[in-house]
């Protein structure tokens, strides 16, 4: 499985590239603020 690390994504952007990629990449995801909701997903 390919890997991906995304950076910043604690927006409303981010959580779309998460939800788009999440089923077929391992995705590693960090933001300057972790107080998102959906960060818990991660």
């Amino acid at each position: 499985m390919k890997k991906i690390y995304m950076a910043g994504v604690g927006g409303m952007l981010g959580e779309a590239f998460y939800k788009q990629f999440k089923g077929d990449y391992e995705l590693k995801c960090s933001d300057i603020d972790v107080n998102e909701e959906w960060l818990s997903f991660l």
